[in-house]
């Protein structure tokens, strides 16, 4: 079966598994189909909470060549992002501590106030966007949980990441 939502991969990994099931790793193998054929090697900043949705992105963006970080919530979002240059940020909205959009208010405050090198895009993941909040929060894009690699990949496109 291909994997084409984060949900059903989800739901995949965590069934038990069998003699007659793969194993996590060809499942994550799969993923593979919707990799883009090539990009730029970025360095990002994933803050998400979720163990599981940590993985399989970081797998999966760290399968097209990139760097990965973890933030478990705003704050950590914001310590790494004062300490160091990211090229993208994903963020998860709904986090323990502090949540996204407050952690992307902060993250705009530092790029304006220390004039950090440009402008680091930003990429809400959320099970329930509020377009007009991201927007005024500084969001530069948004992707709806569950979202395909395939629409991930979109975003990838639309800021010129690629």
């Amino acid at each position: 079966m291909l994997l084409k939502y984060l949900p059903k991969t989800l739901v995949m990994l965590t069934k038990s598994t069998s003699t007659n099931q793969p194993n996590i790793q060809e499942k994550l193998m799969k993923l593979e189909k919707y990799m883009p054929d090539s990009m730029k090697k970025l360095n990002i900043l994933l803050a998400e909470d979720d163990e599981m949705i940590e993985k399989i992105t970081s797998f999966y963006l760290r399968r097209i060549g990139h760097e990965v970080e973890v933030a478990k919530n705003g704050h950590e979002a914001i310590m790494m992002f004062q300490n160091k240059q990211y090229d993208l940020i994903i963020m998860d909205i709904q986090m323990p501590e502090m949540d996204g959009l407050q952690a992307v208010k902060e993250i705009r405050k530092i790029e304006e106030d220390y004039r950090k090198a440009g402008h680091t895009t930003i990429i809400a993941i959320t099970t329930n966007p509020n377009k007009e909040e991201c927007i005024e929060a500084g969001v530069d894009g948004y992707a709806q949980k569950p979202f395909s690699f395939e629409e991930f990949n979109a975003l990838f496109y639309q800021f010129n990441l690629v």
